[in-house]
């Protein structure tokens, strides 16, 4: 080997030594790079899990919410049912007894509201028993009779 082949040797040896540390650069670059990436991407996907358990909570909430209303909502329904089908009998039981001849029209129905409700927790358990069976004896219309009565006017009015 003579002295320019010498030289280019060695300039070819050292171009291959930065190549290679060029190289080695690059591949740290790249792997810190990567590590960066992947733990961002790590926390990205540990906040969208807590966001999505947030978010399944909140669905799970509004539906038993849901739930829980649509529920309340048949009882209340199923109330307003009895205590309707309540008022009615009441009202048939007052007006063929003529009870109900002698009170304006808007009175006829604040007093008969005001009175089924207080009928309805009567102790006697008359309405219970008409809403059970659905019958209207001559015991259970007495009952309607002497509360009414009693409601109306004080006791001194019970029928006999």
């Amino acid at each position: 080997m003579n002295g320019i082949d010498k030289i280019i040797a060695r300039m070819e040896a050292d171009t291959q030594a930065e190549c290679a540390d060029i190289a080695a650069q690059a591949a740290a670059e790249a792997e810190a790079i990567l590590a960066r990436y992947r733990a961002e991407a790590d926390k990205l996907l540990r906040e969208g899990e807590a966001r999505c358990k947030v978010l399944e909570h909140e669905q799970v909430e509004r539906l038993e919410g849901g739930s829980r209303l649509a529920c309340r909502q048949r009882v209340l329904a199923e109330k307003q049912r009895m205590l309707g089908r309540t008022w009615m009998v009441v009202i048939l039981v007052l007006a063929s007894h003529g009870l109900l001849d002698t009170l304006p029209t808007a009175e006829q129905r604040e007093k008969t509201a005001a009175f089924v409700r207080q009928f309805r927790a009567d102790v006697s358990g008359t309405m219970q028993k008409i809403d059970a069976d659905g019958k209207l004896e001559p015991d259970r219309v007495d009952a309607i009779l002497n509360a009414w009565k009693a409601y109306a006017g004080g006791n001194d009015h019970v029928v006999q």
